[in-house]
Formats: structure tokens, sequence, C-alpha cells
């Protein structure tokens, strides 16, 4: 900036670019329509990724390519499939008996429970049906036969799986095991 043919060495400051997509102060609202729209799009865009990987894992699984999950994963599904083995139950008391069983080192969220029992109805290994016979509504889950078939099969690769994992970690714990 030249004032009276001297150079201004002190400019006022600027303000910053502004993104093309940022809504201009004089919009009202602050919110550009053409903003909102495009988070949308954008939000959709993650959520069909995410989908979509998920259907190649399951495709990959079912063609013997990849293992169904992670460990964790299928711990967590073997936990509920023996807890419905033995008796129908409700989501919370289904948490309760994996807290109990593993001496509370185990805890089961609901966000991770609920989907988890979704999922399990979805692959139809267990069935659920709505009851108000304890004086408060309530899912209740139980085993089918199917349910039961995966819980023999995973039962089984789960006592290979933690033998497996004794041989591995003997050197480390000790010989006690």
């Amino acid at each position: 900036m030249r004032s009276h043919g001297r150079v201004n060495r002190h400019p006022q400051p600027t303000a910053p670019a502004r993104h093309p997509l940022q809504p201009r102060p004089s919009q009202g609202s602050g919110v550009s329509p053409r903003r909102t729209t495009l988070d949308t799009h954008v939000s959709n865009l993650y959520y069909i990724e995410y989908r979509y990987k998920e259907f190649l894992v399951a495709e990959d699984v079912k063609k013997g390519m990849r293992s169904p999950g992670d460990p964790l994963r299928g711990g967590m599904d073997l936990m509920v499939l023996s807890i419905l083995a033995q008796e129908r139950c409700y989501g919370y008391g289904i948490q309760q008996q994996v807290a109990r069983a593993s001496g509370g080192t185990v805890r089961l969220p609901a966000g991770t429970l609920y989907p988890l029992l979704h999922r399990l109805e979805a692959e139809g290994l267990i069935s659920s049906r709505w009851d108000a016979a304890t004086g408060r509504r309530r899912k209740w889950y139980a085993l089918t036969s199917a349910g039961r078939r995966k819980l023999k099969l995973q039962a089984s690769r789960w006592q290979s799986y933690a033998a497996c994992l004794q041989v591995l970690l003997r050197p480390l714990i000790g010989e006690s095991s």
C-alpha cells in the first residue's frame, strides 16, 4: 500500500481467506445450504464405504478367504451364545451374566451387546420375543437350533485356539499351566 508516495510499513490486517464453501458473514443464519448438502453427501459416502467394506469382508468369509472377525468379536459371540444355551435371557441379564462369569473383567456395554444381538438374530442364530411376564416389557432372546450348532463349532475352535495360545505363552508365564 502506498500513501502519499511512501510505502506503508504497517498495513492493516486483512481477514483470512474464506473457503469457497464457508458461509459468507452476510448470509444471515450462518449456515450455507450448499455446505449442509455437501456435508450430507460426504457423510453418506463414508457410510456407503463402511458398509461396502463390511460386505467385502462378509463375502471373503463366505468364500473361506478370511476368518470371521477378530478373536475378541468371536469371543463375544461365543459368550452370548453360551449364556443363551443355558436359558433364554434379556439384554441386561446377558450383560450381568457375562460380568459375573468373568469376575467383572469383561464388560459388555449396551452399545456392543445390542448390535451383536441384532446381528446374531439376523443370522438366524438366536430368536427374540417381547414379553412383560416379569412386570416390565423386555425383549427376550433364545438360542435357535442353528445357533446351537454354531455354538458347538465355535466352542471347539476356541478350545483349539486357547490351547495354541497356552503353548505359545508357556515360556512367558511358566510351566504351571
